[in-house]
């Protein structure tokens, strides 16, 4: 008698553990890619749209523009009603590009290039 209450309560626990599993396979897909961010910065109140350029798209876009670069961050911005793409790319001689893509028409808006890597002590620089 005690067997088969024993082997239902293995099989509940079973059941439970892989229904577990699969809603966390579930949220982790919708995660992104880890190095690279994506936020929403949206003017105003209410909820943005969804683009029609992909966050892919877009990072395609930029590659393009630096063959042998990588794309470090990806953020989804909101300005003046427009959405757009901020794309940034290292490339392999460490300079790093920053690009916008439009998110309506995927072209290519705007290319910053910072080819020295070097940041610091921008703002002494008079």
């Amino acid at each position: 008698m005690r067997k088969p209450m024993i082997i239902a309560g293995i099989a509940t626990a079973a059941v439970l553990v892989a229904g577990g599993g699969a809603a966390m396979t579930a949220a982790n897909a919708a995660e992104p890619t880890p190095g690279a961010t994506t936020s929403n910065s949206a003017e105003g109140h209410g909820t943005a749209r969804a683009p029609k350029v992909s966050s892919s798209q877009a990072e395609k876009t930029a590659l393009e523009q630096v063959p042998a670069g990588w794309v470090t961050s990806a953020e989804l911005e909101t300005e003046r009603g427009r959405q757009t793409w901020q794309i940034e790319v290292r490339s392999g001689n460490g300079g790093e590009h920053e690009f916008t893509v439009d998110a309506e028409t995927g072209s290519l808006t705007a290319d910053t290039a910072d080819d020295d890597g070097d940041d610091r002590g921008a703002e002494d620089d008079d």
